[in-house]
């Protein structure tokens, strides 16, 4: 079978003007759009799409208006009491392009993957090997995106600010954790005091890549609790679980939320 790039026959229009060669042809359009996946949980007023996580542009697109004026609002505190940016874990979809994939591409694999294309709609382009050997290369840069110009480049601008970043990297990602926690300052986890115990595997998970990158700091989202618990649960009944979790190798705890009531006549 040819494979055939028809796009410099395509009119503005929309229409393709081409002199067919002699056989049986199937004519695939190709294109790229938005996942539509939106941020969540978030309230009305910050509802939005996600930003495109295989491009620098996008991130720092999304970092100004987020972080940029909460950054601007601290001022001197910014890298003293405003400390971290965080990625909480990976609750948004898959990816796999971004507007200027095909180089990205070629500058990591070494050739145009634009031939390979029709692989992505389920047919089989040379042979079976090639097919699935480009699916490797496919899946390999999109992490390779994920890592340098997301979360890679939202350390760097976190640092620029003197701010550490802290990830918790799993979840359906579209790459290897182990690599994607790399890129923190610090690796975070996470488990949950209703049910008691849950999410254990992050906090292995974690510990490992601090282990293999040389974090100092492993954090985990701490004590997170649904409402089941229904407040009932206090410091003594959840310390087994904060002994336990040590025990994993985390060795700061991030409280996901409490409840401050102050005023205790109201």
């Amino acid at each position: 079978d040819r494979i055939t790039d028809l796009t410099d026959h395509m009119g503005a229009d929309g229409k393709l003007a081409w002199d067919v060669p002699a056989g049986n042809w199937t004519i695939l359009r190709l294109g790229h759009t938005c996942t539509g996946a939106m941020n969540a949980p978030s309230p009305a007023s910050g509802r939005g799409l996600e930003c495109d996580k295989l491009s620098k542009e996008a991130l720092e697109s999304h970092f100004g208006p987020l972080m940029g004026k909460l950054i601007a609002e601290a001022g001197p505190r910014a890298g003293k009491t405003l400390v971290a940016t965080h990625i909480d874990s990976w609750e948004n979809g898959s990816q796999n392009w971004t507007p200027r994939f095909r180089e990205e591409f070629q500058r990591l694999r070494g050739y145009d993957p634009i031939p390979f294309l029709p692989v992505m709609t389920g047919r089989v382009v040379e042979s079976l090997e090639v097919s699935e050997r480009f699916l490797w290369d496919l899946r390999q840069t999109i992490a390779d995106l994920l890592n340098e110009n997301y979360a890679g480049h939202l350390a760097a601008l976190a640092h620029q600010h003197g701010m550490r970043l802290t990830i918790e990297a799993y979840g359906d990602t579209t790459c290897d954790n182990l690599a994607y926690a790399g890129r923190a300052d610090e690796p975070m986890g996470e488990f949950w005091s209703w049910p008691g115990f849950g999410a254990g595997g992050t906090l292995v998970e974690m510990s490992s890549a601090a282990h293999v990158y040389g974090k100092p700091v492993v954090g985990a989202e701490a004590f997170t609790a649904g409402d089941g618990e229904r407040w009932l649960y206090h410091p003594g009944s959840i310390k087994a679980m904060g002994d336990w979790a040590f025990c994993l190798g985390i060795n700061r705890f991030v409280f996901h939320r409490y409840a401050l009531q102050p005023w205790p006549q109201v």
